[in-house]
């Protein structure tokens, strides 16, 4: 199904004399309709009164919802076959599920992840993660590591080899001197 933006609308007649509505499009360089409305009901969904419409254009921006027939035309074009309008500031169709809900959950869920991004520093443009702050590494009974180079590298190569903190400093030089 294809869309097209609307601008006017007009009552006209077949060359047999039935009444149609043409609907053109929202550029008002174009002077031929887009569509035509044989039946004359479609055009309550924006609100106007089929019998009230005149051959004067009644200006008013909507969407027109159509498909592409089977049918050719005289140059072998398909006709476009209306399928429903659609006033522009209609949220959405009248087959969508209200979503307002969904989008309020996924707000909340971006900013906390924004919020976990700033508090570990993560750049949220390449997921670059900084090196270990060294004044949040702590040994498993709670002391601090300590503010030395050596000490903070062999604790971080502890912490990756074994996925959790050594107890206590004692028992990173000992893992540190079977390394040798």
């Amino acid at each position: 199904m294809e869309r097209t933006l609307c601008g006017r609308l007009a009552k006209a007649k077949t060359q047999s004399g039935k009444p149609v509505v043409e609907i053109f499009a929202a550029d008002t360089r174009l002077e031929f309709p887009v569509l035509r409305a044989f039946d004359l009901t479609a055009i309550a969904a924006l609100d106007l009164d089929p019998n009230a419409l005149t051959t004067e254009p009644t200006h008013l921006r909507f969407w027109a919802y159509w498909t592409e027939s089977d049918k050719l035309n005289a140059q072998g074009n398909p006709y476009k076959d209306l399928e429903y309008l659609e006033l522009v500031d209609t949220p959405a169709s009248a087959t969508s599920v209200d979503s307002s809900a969904t989008l309020a959950e996924l707000r909340k869920i971006y900013a906390l992840l924004n919020a976990i991004a700033l508090r570990l520093q993560i750049d949220t443009q390449t997921g670059e993660i900084p090196p270990a702050d060294p004044s949040l590494l702590a040994y498993a009974d709670g002391d601090l590591v300590g503010s030395n180079p050596r000490e903070q590298s062999t604790f971080i190569d502890y912490l990756a080899a074994h996925q959790s903190p050594p107890t206590d400093r004692d028992a990173l030089r000992a893992w540190l001197l079977a390394q040798d």
